[in-house]
Order: C-alpha cells, then sequence, then structure tokens
C-alpha cells in the first residue's frame, strides 16, 4: 500500500518533471536549459528588476546555481546587470521576448492539465499547496527539540534521511520529524 507521503512526493515530482521536460524542449532552441525558465519568468514580473540574492530567494534555488545561471543568460544577452556587486538583473528585449513565449506556453499547459478541475476545485489545490509547503517550511527550520508541535518518536521499519539540521523519519503511518544530534546518527 503506498503512504500518503509517497503519494504526495511522487504526484510533485512527476508535476515537476513533465514541466521540465516541457521547458527543457523549449529552451534546447535557444541552447539553454529547462531551468533557466524559471529565471526568465520570475524576471519578466519584475521589470525594475532584482539582484541576485531576490532571484535566490524568490525561486528558492542555490545561490550558486543562480549565479551560474545569470552569466549563461547575460552571455546569451537575455539579461543584464545594471553594476557588479549586488547590481539589480533585467531582462534584455531578447529576454522579455522569451519569456511572454514561455509564459504563453506555461499558461496553455497549465490550463489543459487542470481542465478536467473547476475553479473551486483549483482555488482548493492551491490553497491546500500553500498551506502544505508553509507547513514543510516550518518544519524544516527547527532545529530544537523544545520547539512546540514537535512529534518524536522511536522509528520502527523507516527511512531515514538528512534534510539540514533535521532527520526526517518516514514509517508507514506517515512523516516524523527528529531534531539531527550529529552526523553520526545518520
Amino acid at each position: 500500500m503506498i503512504t500518503r507521503f509517497e503519494r504526495f512526493t511522487l504526484i510533485l515530482f512527476e508535476i515537476m518533471k513533465y514541466w521540465n521536460k516541457i521547458a527543457s524542449e523549449i529552451m534546447k532552441d535557444e541552447q539553454l536549459k529547462g531551468t533557466h525558465a524559471l529565471y526568465i519568468i520570475t524576471l519578466y514580473r519584475f521589470p525594475e528588476g532584482l539582484s541576485a540574492a531576490r532571484l535566490t530567494d524568490i525561486c528558492q534555488k542555490d545561490k550558486a546555481e543562480i549565479s551560474r545561471s545569470l552569466a549563461t543568460l547575460e552571455a546569451k544577452d537575455f539579461v543584464c546587470k545594471d553594476g557588479h556587486y549586488n547590481a539589480k538583473v533585467q531582462l534584455t528585449k531578447s529576454g522579455e521576448a522569451l519569456a511572454r513565449h514561455l509564459n504563453e506556453i506555461a499558461n496553455t499547459a497549465v490550463q489543459q492539465a487542470s481542465q478536467s478541475l473547476s475553479k473551486e476545485e483549483r482555488e482548493i489545490m492551491y490553497k491546500c499547496l500553500s498551506s502544505i509547503a508553509e507547513n514543510l517550511r516550518t518544519i524544516s527550520k527547527r532545529t530544537s527539540p523544545d520547539e512546540p508541535d514537535q512529534k518524536r518518536s522511536l522509528p520502527t521499519r523507516s527511512t531515514r534521511f538528512p534534510y539540514r539540521h533535521a532527520v526526517f523519519t518516514v514509517p508507514r503511518s506517515g512523516l516524523l520529524f527528529f531534531p539531527r544530534r550529529s552526523s553520526s546518527t545518520l
């Protein structure tokens, strides 16, 4: 029997897999990666530009990944920087054209993918996903056993994996959180 965690994780991974496949196919013509699509679409929402640090926060990606991607996008004339240190990054005219194209394709894909859902069902889905994301964000930041609402239990027949400052244990019954004590316990 598939657990709630497996079902949830597999569905999210499948959605991301197909979106990345669509984005990669679009970006192939520009000799870019699918991940560049996210940065271009995000920058398009901010015509005044964003710092690399702010783009990192919004896209929730690694600073080094953002830096490499921005260097690639700048070399291909899709973005430009106004200055050097902590400079704002903006889309060029060709970057804006690519962003419009990406948005059209993304909107069509989302519309087709959710065609069997009513407007109310979509709103509920987004509300639920936002709530889950917020709860997982809170869980991932916990590092102290003294924090409220923290479940502790001895794992039985479970899989353990590290995540930043914690170890999540996935028993058959669901997701439990254990603070990381030391790297030797992993």
